[in-house]
């Protein structure tokens, strides 16, 4: 029979101290049922990335630009947003989800650099409205072909049904933000302050 492995002895006849191997500690999570930290799901994981990887993809394509006209992304941003429609302040506030001494920093610097226009209405004195001058159009122009040339050849990889059906995915995914009416936009602002 086998005789079991018997610890080895220092001199002395005293066990010899070994390190023992010590598996790592997992993090603990705070919080978390069981103790175990929460695993982000792999499809959440891969669509965060992708929507990532789009996102710096346009940075990249942007930098040049934004930094040569002096602008901050975001003012390049504002500037097709205002393109599209949203002329108001609040709608920008609404659609970065910031305060509004943000959009109003960042309107007020393309204001300055002679890209934009901000105007009352002549019947409502509160309501702002956005728009583009000239030189903010050729800046908007400008930063349309930049997209387009990077990401036109890359869609135009997919067949059209395989782009539709992408298209109409991501929408489901995050939706458009709804365009407001004026008249809801105009009851959602303060009103102005009476002596």
């Amino acid at each position: 029979m086998a005789e079991a492995a018997k610890p080895a002895r220092a001199a002395g006849g005293e066990p010899a101290k070994t390190k023992a191997r010590r598996e790592p500690k997992a993090p603990k999570a705070s919080g978390a049922a069981g103790g175990r930290a929460p695993v982000l799901d792999p499809t959440v994981a891969a669509v965060m990335t992708l929507s990532a990887n789009l996102q710096r993809a346009c940075t990249r394509q942007m930098k040049t630009l934004w930094r040569k006209k002096g602008m901050s992304e975001r003012g390049l941003f504002i500037l097709e947003l205002v393109h599209a429609g949203l002329d108001r302040p609040s709608r920008l506030i609404e659609y970065f989800d910031v305060l509004p001494s943000t959009i109003t920093f960042e309107t007020e610097k393309l204001v300055a650099a002679g890209l934009m226009l901000r105007e009352s209405e002549p019947s409502d004195r509160r309501v702002v409205r956005l728009s583009l001058t000239s030189q903010g159009r050729a800046v908007h122009r400008e930063a349309t072909a930049a997209l387009n040339a990077l990401l036109r050849p890359r869609l135009e990889q997919l067949p059209p049904d395989e782009l539709r059906a992408f298209l109409e995915t991501f929408e489901k995914i995050v939706p458009p933000i709804p365009r407001q009416t004026d008249e809801a936009e105009q009851a959602a602002e303060p009103n102005p302050i009476t002596p």
